[in-house]
């Protein structure tokens, strides 16, 4: 039995030195995106930006009106939904598309209008 356990403690030994070093993990990079949009419902997106202040600077040239404003800036998935009860745009993120878009559903009429991810 005592040769039985020094086999087994030597073949341990042999094959975790025989394998190669798993790649150490890294920092993943994280990339930014917004949505804005204007009193008249002109819409601008941007994705995989390297900053929120980029990335709102991107939808905002895409928007391309002078009443555009940043909804939602994201780093995962990002939208934006439209009430018309209220006449209101409101945005929302999440980790997944469905998340951002219930979080966009501020009202019980809400509806999407937008959703990206990165």
């Amino acid at each position: 039995m005592r040769k039985l356990a020094y086999l087994f403690v030597g073949l341990a030994a042999a094959v975790t030195t025989a394998l190669p070093a798993a790649p150490r993990a890294t920092a993943a990079s994280t990339y930014w995106g917004a949505i804005a949009v204007s009193d008249w419902g002109s819409i601008g997106s941007a994705w995989d930006y390297p900053s929120p202040s980029a990335a709102k600077s991107a939808a905002l040239s895409s928007c391309g009106d002078y009443t555009c404003e940043v909804l939602t800036t994201f780093v995962d998935c990002g939208a934006v939904s439209y009430s018309y009860g209220y006449g209101s745009y409101t945005g929302g993120n999440g980790a997944s598309r469905y998340e951002a878009e219930s979080d966009s559903q501020w009202y019980s009429d809400s509806y999407v209008i937008k959703s990206i991810c990165n």
